[in-house]
Parts: C-alpha cells; structure tokens; sequence
C-alpha cells in the first residue's frame, strides 16, 4: 500500500492541497489489486480508508497534514469530512 501511495503521491506538485478520498480514488483507479488485498475480510469501508489516510501521514518526506478538514465525496458519492494534506 505504501508504494502506492507514494505513487499518487509523488506526481502531486509542492505546496498543493489535497485530501485522503483523493489519494483513496487514484489507488483504487489505478492500483486496484492492492486496494483489494490491504481491505480486512470484515473491515468496513469508513476504517479501511481510515486506515489508508493514516499510512499516507506515514509519508512524511511526501506531505504533511493539516489541521483543517477536507469536505468532498467518499467512494459513495457521499460528501464527508477527511484529512487534508499538503505536498512538500
């Protein structure tokens, strides 16, 4: 999972903003199988992209996290809250 998301990550030009469901859609757009493999057997969909924004703060060369919130769509289509990031 890491490896993807360094892969979203990387690509994402300094000093821009962006949130968790971002980094989410791009790994299940384009690193679809490893989306699958990391999801808990049981796990529900809200803790396992909880889980995703908490390896994206493990990159911490790539981004840092904000104290504000992001509002956008989930995978749902639902809006929610979620971390915002920014590129460094």
């Amino acid at each position: 999972m890491n490896a993807a998301i360094r892969n979203v990550l990387r690509p994402i030009k300094k000093g821009l903003v962006f949130d968790s469901h971002f980094v989410i859609a791009q790994i299940i757009k384009h690193h679809t199988h490893i989306y699958t493999r990391f999801a808990g057997r049981t796990e529900t969909t809200k803790h396992l992209h909880g889980r995703i924004a908490k390896e994206i703060g493990k990159q911490t060369a790539l981004v840092t996290k904000r104290k504000e919130k992001s509002w956008s769509d989930t995978i749902r289509g639902t809006p929610a809250t979620c971390a915002l990031w920014q590129k460094i």
